[in-house]
């Protein structure tokens, strides 16, 4: 099985400033780690990719109306604009928006900011991607399914060109020769994420103080036993 780095996109071939290069790289390797350690297929964690890439250069704090990566010293608010969208997705707070009710800091995080993209993903704006899942499509058919029904632009474009300058091998391989191929991924983990992603912070917090405390009680009674 390949590893995850195998369907990293090569530096040499994104448009991005040297001096970003090491970032950009690494919020790929999230998006792609993300989507994996929630069971998605790899077809769709590369499309994520892309989409991330077309929309924002893979940049965790592109802001619509800043050039990505060439955002000055201090960056505007993204409520300074009219759009207001920003993050790896570039994520819209409006209302019914997919970053409906996200703080700027949220949607500049790129963890936080792709598990959203995720939730929009798993939900029902993300059946049209499951649909071509099934129907074995190519990497470039997802990626167009998934600026359609994920990013949902005014005016579609199939993001061609995006996924043959990060993925020109692939563009037209299809979802089972790439699952076939995907990284191998901690079943555990998988399963981890996903109650992670479902439970409270407060109730870890509360199971991990739990936990803390019922240790030094163990090792009290041990002790006085001793």
């Amino acid at each position: 099985m390949g590893s995850l780095a195998d369907y990293l996109p090569d530096p040499g071939v994104l448009n991005i400033p040297a001096a970003h290069l090491g970032t950009a790289t690494a919020n790929a390797w999230t998006i792609l780690s993300e989507f994996l350690a929630a069971g998605q297929p790899l077809i769709v964690a590369l499309s994520a990719v892309v989409n991330s890439y077309a929309e924002a250069r893979l940049d965790h704090q592109g802001t619509h109306g800043v050039a990505n990566w060439t955002r000055p010293a201090v960056l505007p608010s993204a409520t300074s604009f009219t759009e207001k969208s920003s993050g790896l997705f570039m994520e819209n707070p409006a209302p019914g928006a997919a970053g409906a009710g996200m703080s700027e800091a949220d949607r500049w995080d790129p963890v936080v900011n792709t598990r959203r993209i995720l939730s929009v993903v798993e939900g029902s704006a993300g059946a049209g991607l499951r649909n071509a899942y099934k129907s074995d499509a190519t990497l470039a058919q997802m990626v167009a399914i998934f600026e359609r029904d994920i990013e949902r632009p005014q005016y579609p474009s199939g993001r061609e060109a995006e996924t043959h300058r990060l993925y020109a091998k692939l563009v037209n391989v299809s979802a089972s020769k790439l699952q076939a191929a995907a990284p191998t991924v901690n079943a555990i983990a998988i399963v981890v994420n996903k109650i992670k992603r479902r439970v409270p912070a407060a109730v870890w917090v509360g199971l991990a103080a739990a936990s803390i405390i019922g240790t030094v009680l163990f090792f009290i009674k041990t002790r006085r036993k001793g």
